[in-house]
């Protein structure tokens, strides 16, 4: 789902914002983008994250190129609906679930211009993350809630299905998903868009061969694909020398092994871009290189490499000479 439109930039686009989303997840331990803000940047800047039982929250700061996000721990426990609250504070981000206060983050803020743009639910903006679940309301709000409101609007969600909640002055967006049908979902306020459900699965903005420093993440999970992608392309490179070193120079075929990696990996990235549940990236193409190449380095100089170690003279430094023994007899 996606709204027609982009959410306006608001003329006080440094100044606090609220949102609070009700909704009941398929799966407990599951994970998957619930809803994300895209302003053409790359990635979201804004995007809440079921992380099995976790509530993730990333809000991105595109001038440091940074991607910040804290976790609100055991939010998605039962599959029983959940109301999330997030409001910005000055330096700070107070987060509730179900009316009550889980978490206040520090130096971690909500500002209006990180609910701007174009707005997807149950799928990330620029790559396959789907969330499978039920979004029965939403709310977006130009300033800050107190914590009376928060408990008023979780109240009257509840009993009223958020009927009460456009006298709120702040309010940018209301959306009770109570339209009966069709694939238009209408926002209770005529002042933003409204949303629509695509016929098919897609992706907004799929990039094609996005770039190394777009798709870095860090953590244990990115390194562990860049060995997988290393690893998985040293036996192409190695069987391809191997082929080619009946043809041409021990040279040319490591070169024609390096060359048909790189064709491979690059053929299968661009063919991932149209593939909305995969994504295509610059990274995979250079680690599935530099694997091929590793291929090649290892059939050409491996069997040297593995005699130079002279594993005989390894066993004759634990051995004693008998002339040795026979003098120290």
């Amino acid at each position: 789902m996606v709204s027609r439109t982009q959410f306006p930039q608001s003329s006080k686009a440094d100044s606090d914002a609220s949102l609070e989303v009700w909704l009941r997840p398929k799966r407990q331990n599951a994970s998957g983008t619930i809803l994300a803000f895209y302003v053409g940047k790359g990635f979201p800047s804004l995007a809440l994250r079921q992380s099995l039982g976790d509530l993730e929250v990333l809000v991105s700061d595109f001038a440091r190129r940074n991607r910040p996000r804290i976790y609100i721990d055991d939010v998605f426990l039962q599959n029983a609906p959940v109301f999330i609250t997030i409001v910005g504070r000055a330096h700070a981000m107070d987060v509730y679930v179900n009316g009550r206060l889980r978490k206040r983050v520090l130096d971690f803020m909500l500002r209006n211009h990180d609910v701007a743009g174009r707005l997807v639910l149950a799928n990330a903006p620029a790559t396959g993350d789907s969330w499978s679940g039920v979004i029965q309301g939403l709310a977006i709000f130009r300033g800050q809630l107190a914590p009376t409101e928060v408990v008023a609007h979780y109240l009257d969600w509840r009993q009223h299905n958020g009927a009460n909640l456009s006298r709120t002055k702040t309010a940018l967006a209301i959306y009770p998903f109570d339209d009966g049908g069709g694939r238009v979902v209408r926002n209770q306020l005529r002042s933003s868009p409204e949303l629509v459900i695509p016929e098919h699965f897609f992706v907004l903005r799929k990039p094609i061969l996005e770039l190394p420093w777009d798709e870095y993440y860090g953590g244990w999970s990115y390194w562990k694909d860049i060995a997988i992608n290393v690893i998985g392309f040293i036996p192409l490179g190695f069987f391809v020398t191997a082929y080619r070193c009946a043809e041409r120079s021990r040279r040319g075929a490591a070169l024609n092994a390096i060359a048909t990696g790189l064709v491979l990996s690059l053929t299968i990235e661009v063919l991932q871009g149209f593939l909305p549940t995969r994504d295509s990236g610059t990274t995979d193409v250079i680690t599935n290189t530099f694997g091929s190449a590793l291929g090649a380095i290892l059939y050409l100089y491996g069997p040297a490499l593995w005699q130079g170690i002279h594993w005989k003279n390894v066993f004759e430094l634990n051995t004693v000479p008998v002339e040795q023994v026979d003098r120290a007899g």
